[in-house]
């Protein structure tokens, strides 16, 4: 069975470029002998004590990674020969023996693992999938989920995925926004909450319901922000055969989180 694991989650605790490295390591020592030091009969001695580090070093290193991956089997064969070489003095044949060995065995293991790669510039919306949302999470907590899937999927170029999270974000907002000015309906649509709204800002100040008086600045933002989002995906993102673009995807969620911060200065979520 396949493991699907994101490179995205081992940036800072696994390099993969350390894990290469110590792939290579790990090949140097099925050489006979180590570049440089071709000595007739080497391969039959035993590794000086201050050559001990060149074949430990190396295994330390692999073997954290396999700790991490799980492979578990390679594991197993790294740290017998960490313990021959530390404690045994085995000579370079049977190092060699040895490498050849777990060589084969990570490659084995590795054939049942999935490595999924991050495009460089999505790689944050993985490994920081929350940033920037900190004051609509404080108060709209319960789309901290969404925001998280919504970035996430933005990251592994699922974005179409990512815009039907970041609707679900917005539904909060639009459900704060309708309580404030008194719509009826408590769970309008993007269109009948911007009608209402622009409908009222356009009255004179006198003319308004008193609900609206008072708050012509923030209404006035809210109604340009649900505009902007209304007209960037609410419209498609219900059929089935839309789907969205990197860029498409970007721009709802540069959207989704400006309005989601300004409903956030003034609203809190509505709980059901």
């Amino acid at each position: 069975m396949y493991q699907l694991i994101s490179l995205g989650e081992i940036v800072d605790s696994v390099p993969i470029a350390g894990f290469v490295e110590a792939g290579n390591n790990l090949l140097m020592m099925n050489v006979p002998a180590w570049a440089g030091r071709l000595v007739p009969g080497i391969i039959d001695r035993t590794p000086l004590p201050e050559m001990i580090d060149d074949v430990a070093g190396p295994l330390r290193e692999l073997q954290g990674a396999c700790v991490y991956f799980g492979l578990n089997v390679t594991l197993r064969k790294i740290d017998r020969l960490l313990v021959r070489v530390e404690n045994e003095k085995p000579t370079y044949s049977q190092i060699r023996a040895d490498a050849r060995s777990i060589q084969e065995t990570l490659r084995d293991e590795l054939s049942t693992k999935l490595f999924l790669h991050v495009l460089p510039e999505n790689a944050p919306y993985y490994s920081e999938p929350l940033a920037d949302w900190d004051l609509v999470m404080e108060h709209f907590p319960s789309v901290s989920f969404d925001i998280e899937e919504a970035s996430k999927s933005f990251a592994l170029e699922r974005y179409t995925a990512s815009v039907f999270h970041l609707m679900r974000v917005s539904e909060a907002g639009l459900r704060s926004i309708a309580e404030r000015v008194g719509l009826v309906n408590s769970r309008p649509n993007w269109d009948e909450a911007i009608r209402y709204i622009e409908g009222q800002l356009r009255k004179n100040y006198d003319e308004m319901d008193s609900i609206f008086k008072g708050d012509v600045e923030f209404l006035s933002g809210i109604a340009a922000h649900m505009r902007s989002v209304n007209l960037a995906w609410r419209r498609n993102v219900s059929h089935i055969e839309r789907n969205y673009s990197r860029e498409e995807s970007k721009g709802i969620y540069d959207s989704t989180l400006s309005v989601m911060r300004h409903i956030s200065k003034t609203l809190t979520e509505i709980e059901d």
